[in-house]
């Protein structure tokens, strides 16, 4: 894989920065969140992962009726972010670059953004801990032309441990009106799955017992959510399409799983004013060897 390195493409600045007009000091911000647990000695490495559909970071138009005014949609993003306190945070629908920047600014992580595969609008981006060093790995021009939307993989060293994740967006069924998107879906799936990650997470646009969920399980991916027993409990109206998957062979072991309905400071209403999603947060430790 060669030499490990922080990949620092698009890299925020570590101080207080300007963005928007406004001033941001990173250090009062950052004291919202909770503490990090930091394993010490032989204590297993638990690492936390949020996945989260960001409705090109807009919010819902109710996000403007929140009380006091219209709050700054990235900041209230920021501030979930940093009471969820992730090592990785992995973002769908994130329309610009500069977006993810400056979102990447106030949390004082490093970040790749990729625009959408076909539908340049429907990008996304991975935000990792800077104390964790992460490879990029592209996918090639030929093979992302396969991906209607976002489709991201890293390698992040976690406890001398390299964990391959991948960030996805399946398509939807809006410009599929003859089969909803299935087909699409399929195609795309398998496609990620011939990368073989460790872990898959994103708004998958299908739900539990579709084609796409049995695709993901008959190859070896188990749903975090029906692992800790909270399957019934919908990410995106009433329905659950945004998942966290960890395949079996993993050296990974689920130690938490919560769809986030508030934070930190950040109350129900204003969340759920974000997006028409709810993030998804889990915690796993490191343990094992691949299999």
């Amino acid at each position: 894989m060669g030499e490990w390195q922080k990949d620092f493409t698009g890299k925020p600045s570590r101080g207080s920065g300007t963005a928007g007009g406004a001033r941001w000091d990173h250090g009062a911000l950052a004291r919202t969140g909770r503490e990090v647990d930091v394993p010490d000695g032989d204590e297993e490495m638990k690492f936390c992962i949020v996945t989260h559909n960001v409705l090109r970071m807009q919010g819902l138009p109710e996000f403007a009726l929140v009380e006091g005014g219209p709050p700054d949609v990235i900041e209230t993003l920021a501030r979930l972010y940093l009471a969820l306190k992730p090592q990785i945070l992995c973002l769908q629908e994130v329309q610009f670059a500069e977006d993810a920047q400056r979102l990447a600014e106030l949390l004082g992580m490093g970040f790749r953004f990729e625009p959408g595969g076909v539908y340049l609008k429907y990008g996304g981006a991975v935000f990792v801990d800077l104390k964790s060093p992460f490879i990029y790995k592209p996918i090639s021009r030929l093979r992302k032309g396969n991906f209607e939307r976002v489709c991201q993989l890293v390698e992040v060293r976690l406890d001398n441990c390299p964990v391959t994740i991948c960030n996805l967006h399946l398509p939807s069924g809006v410009r599929h009106p003859e089969d909803g998107g299935e087909n699409a879906r399929m195609r795309e799936i398998a496609e990620v799955i011939s990368f073989t990650p460790d872990i898959i997470v994103g708004d998958m646009n299908a739900e539990p017992g579709s084609s796409v969920y049995r695709k993901l399980q008959k190859a070896g991916y188990v749903d975090a959510a029906v692992e800790a027993g909270m399957e019934n409990i919908p990410t995106c109206g009433r329905m659950r399409i945004d998942y966290i998957w960890i395949h079996s062979r993993a050296c990974l072991k689920l130690e938490g799983y919560e769809v986030v309905s508030q934070a930190g400071t950040i109350g129900g209403d204003v969340v759920r004013s974000l997006s028409d999603h709810l993030p998804v947060s889990a915690v796993l430790s490191i343990g094992g060897s691949k299999g």
